[in-house]
């Protein structure tokens, strides 16, 4: 299975540690103790009010792992066999700067600054991750990290050797222009997959968890004023065959990018959310179809921030902006409110 793409961030944390209701002490020195690996295939990873937390979809076993204020903890991503956690802290140098840990009992820095979007390889050994418009990867062993690429944002994983990744056409610094490319993980010659050309807007690449298909976003703006603007989304084969699958966040007055598109874990759905200033829809696409459903009822239909599938259903986890974490239910139709603060939730 392949690894879907979203921030992952700093500390890696074997969880030896996550014998349930051991709290282990992550502060300035990130330094969990703990002994054999266990896997959790069945708990959320969030940040809540005590640092990283980890808790059963149904509320139970709830238990901080890495311990630390909330605010200085961000996006924790399970590795592929659920055995470590990947987080992000912030330092108290600056709001804004970042740095990814490997956890356990010789915590090492693996890299400091805005650390951006940093996944897992699918065999859990490397992070990729990008900071300044610029691709890294990393050992989750440790060591130094190596550049693969500039002018380059939002990689993920193809396969252990391979990064998907977001070109900038207009250079280190640009934003909307670009395409979707991938380069060994050691770096090399980028080859280029989206078969657009390279001045338009395409965006959040995402990987199958097959390693199959990869799903992407072009952002498009029609004519009158004010314009109006949508996503399409698209899936295509590793050597660019490319689908639209549907439309997605139309608005003549916002931007409305999507803040998070991810597979399904069988890789037959795809859910989205909208980044609007003031409401953030959930958006679900059925691939075979395909047909694009915005999901409504059940106090998930406005303020959506992130937003994961279940390992085993198409049941959800997602984070308000504000805070609070909650499960979308399809059978009963129900949302259980797991953590009135928690955030950045992956399943």
């Amino acid at each position: 299975m392949l690894t879907i793409f979203k921030r992952a961030g700093a500390c890696i944390v074997p969880l030896a540690l996550l014998s349930l209701g051991l709290l282990i002490s992550c502060g300035d020195s990130d330094n969990p103790t703990g002994s054999a690996a266990t896997t959790y295939p069945d708990h959320i990873v969030y940040v809540g009010a005590g640092g990283i937390t980890i808790i059963k979809p149904d509320g139970t076993g709830k238990a901080v792992v890495v311990s630390g204020h909330a605010d200085s903890l961000l996006a924790p991503t399970w590795s592929p066999d659920k055995t470590a956690i990947a987080y992000l802290r912030k330092l108290a140098t600056g709001e804004t700067q970042r740095r990814v840990f490997r956890d356990g009992q010789s915590p090492a820095v693996l890299a400091t600054g805005m650390i951006e979007d940093s996944p897992w390889s699918p065999d859990g050994t490397r992070i990729t991750f990008w900071r300044s418009d610029t691709i890294f990867a990393v050992s989750a062993a440790g060591g130094a990290p190596s550049m693969v690429l500039a002018a380059a944002r939002e990689p993920c994983f193809l396969n252990n050797f391979t990064i998907v990744f977001r070109y900038l056409a207009g250079g280190v610094g640009s934003d909307q222009n670009g395409a979707i490319y991938r380069i060994p993980a050691v770096g090399g010659v980028p080859t280029k997959v989206s078969p657009y050309p390279d001045g338009f807007w395409i965006y959040r690449p995402r990987v199958s968890h097959s390693g199959d298909s990869i799903a992407f976003v072009q952002f498009q703006e029609g004519g009158g004023f004010p314009p109006s603007r949508w996503n399409d989304v698209f899936i295509m084969d590793t050597v660019g065959n490319a689908v639209n699958l549907g439309r997605i966040g139309v608005s003549a007055t916002t931007l409305d990018l999507l803040a998070e598109l991810d597979y399904s874990y069988d890789d037959t759905r795809l859910i989205a959310v909208t980044e609007h200033p003031v409401i953030n829809d959930p958006y679900e696409i059925i691939i075979g179809v395909p047909v694009v459903n915005h999901i409504t009822g059940a106090a998930c239909d406005t303020d959506i921030r992130s937003i994961d599938y279940a390992p085993d259903s198409y049941d959800f986890v997602f984070a308000r902006e504000g805070g609070g974490i909650a499960i979308y239910g399809r059978n009963p139709r129900v949302t259980l409110v797991l953590d009135p603060v928690g955030k950045h939730p992956d399943w």
